[in-house]
């Protein structure tokens, strides 16, 4: 089965997390796609046949300065590339809905409750295929040298400059593509070091500047594999409306919930679906 898992943020407080998923979910019958940039994995200049036996420059991190209106390359720190690997992984917000796919009894072996809590909706695997659900694919770096769509895009857009209107169009959707099944299937160090960071203000006000990145929270060597993670994925909407027959099952975290979910549906639902304890052992 798919579960979504709701309001990870609020894990560590399950009365507080079933209020968040009855008045913004269940209340409404729909779930809100969520932005989360993933990369574009884009290979060194030096590789691409247009750049070939050309010298190429290369900014480090480093040599960005803040300033009130972001970062701010000092020119006296260009140097020729000599890169340790040969991609870096240039980021894009994209609009999804996340599921894992594993049975019932395996959910108390897996890291799913670490991350993001023990509250998960199972929508109907009709409903989830009629969106287009689809499973994310996990790459190593050296594997995408040999994704075709990763090398289609490289070749025909990467480093191109004055692209036509039709070469727009392909590039967008050769990229949708890219950044809404694709991830690495472990965080490992060229992921790590050569993944370009968005820079941000901390506050209105404030000339400081964090760096923010949606992999920060996962260790060198993470798996992602393990979370067996399936997507839709959408260019304009905001949320996925659903009925009540599209939800075939919920689960919670703790017999509390599970009586006062089965109150709420009773009194507010034509049917209640099954909804059960996560498993703890």
């Amino acid at each position: 089965m798919f579960i979504h898992f709701a309001f990870s943020s609020l894990k560590d407080a399950p009365d507080k997390q079933l209020e968040a998923v009855i008045s913004n979910i269940l209340e409404t019958k729909r779930l809100k796609y969520s932005v989360n940039p993933e990369f574009i994995p884009v290979f060194q200049p030096h590789l691409l046949p247009r750049f070939k036996g050309q010298e190429v420059a290369h900014i480090p991190l480093e040599s960005f300065k803040p300033s009130k209106d972001g970062g701010v390359a000092n020119m006296n720190n260009f140097r020729s590339i000599n890169p340790a690997n040969d991609l870096y992984f240039l980021p894009h917000e994209i609009h999804m809905l996340c599921f894992i796919k594993i049975p019932f009894k395996q959910l108390s072996k897996s890291p799913h409750p670490l991350e993001y809590g023990q509250f998960g909706l199972v929508l109907s695997d009709q409903f989830l295929k009629k969106n287009r659900i689809a499973a994310v694919q996990y790459y190593e770096e050296s594997s995408l040298f040999a994704d075709p769509l990763v090398v289609g895009w490289n070749l025909k857009f990467g480093y191109k400059p004055n692209l036509s209107p039709s070469e727009i169009k392909d590039k967008r959707g050769m990229e949708r593509q890219i950044l809404a099944f694709r991830k690495p299937a472990t965080l490992f160090e060229s992921f790590r070091d050569s993944r370009l960071l968005a820079v941000t203000k901390l506050s209105e006000g404030q000339t400081n500047l964090q760096i923010v990145d949606a992999y920060e929270r996962y260790p060198i060597g993470y798996d992602f594999r393990e979370e067996k993670e399936w997507r839709i994925f959408s260019q304009a909407d905001n949320f996925l409306s659903f009925t009540e027959n599209d939800l075939f099952m919920v689960i919670v975290p703790d017999e509390r919930c599970k009586l006062n979910l089965e109150r709420y549906f009773r009194n507010n639902w034509k049917d209640v679906p099954e909804i059960r304890v996560f498993p703890k052992d």
